[in-house]
């Protein structure tokens, strides 16, 4: 991998055999970063003390109205929305906000990130960190809701900032499932689909971050 001072210039994709994938498989490494609760929500309302000042998640339509800048990218600005603390992460620095939405009968949820510097991050899932914990991958499967992205997307640490290095919304497959097996390796498991619906079929591949 890249200095922790640099970041990445090369995300390669190679596809890889179901055997090759099975394989790396057992060498998984699943990375569980400390969890603390330092803060709870009072009156449908959580506060986040940060550098740039409070961060502020306050449920809409079940109270008071909320701080629209909250929302992310993948979120109905008039949607309903109720908020939940996930924790925090000593070791990072950041706090879990997990913010579910209601619009026309329709749920849809975000991970936002919460830094202590101030950075808000709005994912479309929650983060998978590599056994460094200067990376994470999110993923989020959507070809036949389409309440949610279909998306697989890459997060790498620089001077304390989380930049996106690398993301790809395709249309014909769903990211199934990711997992680490180095600081700079993960492997990734594609359900394909066809004519809007699942084939029962998948492909594999391997993602090098140098």
């Amino acid at each position: 991998m890249a200095a922790n001072s640099a970041l990445a210039q090369t995300i390669t994709v190679a596809s890889v055999s179901k055997e090759a994938y099975l394989r790396a498989l057992k060498s998984r490494i699943d990375t569980k970063p400390k969890v603390t609760y330092p803060l709870k929500k009072q009156a449908g309302r959580i506060v986040i003390p940060t550098a740039e000042g409070k961060s502020i998640f306050q449920d809409r339509g079940l109270g008071a109205e909320g701080d629209e800048e909250n929302m992310g990218q993948y979120i109905y600005s008039d949607a309903k929305s109720e908020y939940s603390y996930g924790g925090y992460w000593p070791q990072l620095s950041l706090h879990s906000i997990l913010g579910n939405y209601r619009e026309s009968g329709r749920d849809s949820w975000e991970e936002i990130l919460v830094g202590d510097n101030g950075q808000r991050l709005h994912l479309p899932g929650g983060p998978n960190f590599s056994p460094d914990m200067r990376c994470f991958v999110v993923e989020s499967a959507d070809l036949g809701v389409h309440l949610m992205p279909n998306v697989i997307q890459l997060y790498q640490l620089k001077n304390d900032i989380w930049r996106k290095i690398w993301e790809v919304q395709p249309k014909t497959w769903e990211p199934a499932e990711a997992f680490w097996t180095a600081e700079n390796v993960l492997f990734l498991k594609k359900k394909l689909w066809k004519a809007g619906k699942a084939t029962g079929a998948f492909t594999y591949s391997k993602i090098t971050i140098q």
